[in-house]
């Protein structure tokens, strides 16, 4: 990426092809970019069509994917939802509610020992509720980034 001038932050909502799209050409314009995905990953629908059609969409959004998880002028923000917008155009402040992981994301390596012991199985939303997941989980085979979170409604640990 060539050495271009700050223009400032913006701000994109949805991880999915648009918002990753818009994040690195953005990005690429010199903006700081926030993206605010409130899934645990990004990537939008594609892992769902996959399954669907049996072709590997991911495989087409993966690079461009991962592309927005190393560029140093894009933040993302999963498991996390816009709660309040003040301002006028061109110069907004927004609050964003990010939910808690559960787990480090600097430390994952998505291994699954954690997964492997985890005692609740709850019906998985990426596949249709045709399958079960563990109450930690990864999104997908395909996820970005590719670490595990905490399904805290659902996980007994954390429940009261």
């Amino acid at each position: 990426m060539s050495e271009k001038k700050n223009n400032g932050a913006v701000l994109v909502l949805g991880g999915g092809v648009a918002g990753i799209h818009a994040a690195l050409q953005l990005a690429d314009e010199g903006y700081y970019v926030y993206l605010v995905e409130k899934k645990s990953t990004i990537g939008g629908m594609m892992p769902q069509l996959s399954r669907t059609f049996g072709e590997c969409f991911c495989c087409k959004i993966y690079p461009q994917a991962y592309g927005c998880l190393w560029n140093p002028n894009i933040e993302i923000l999963t498991l996390s939802e816009v709660e309040k917008i003040d301002g006028k155009a061109g110069n907004f402040t927004v609050t964003v509610n990010q939910k808690p992981r559960f787990v480090n994301e600097a430390v994952c390596s998505a291994c699954g020992k954690c997964a492997s012991v985890c005692p609740v199985e709850v019906s998985d939303e990426a596949a249709f509720q045709s399958e079960k997941r563990k109450a930690i989980y990864i999104e997908h085979p395909f996820a970005v980034p590719m670490t595990y979170a905490v399904d805290a409604d659902n996980c007994s640990f954390i429940k009261d």
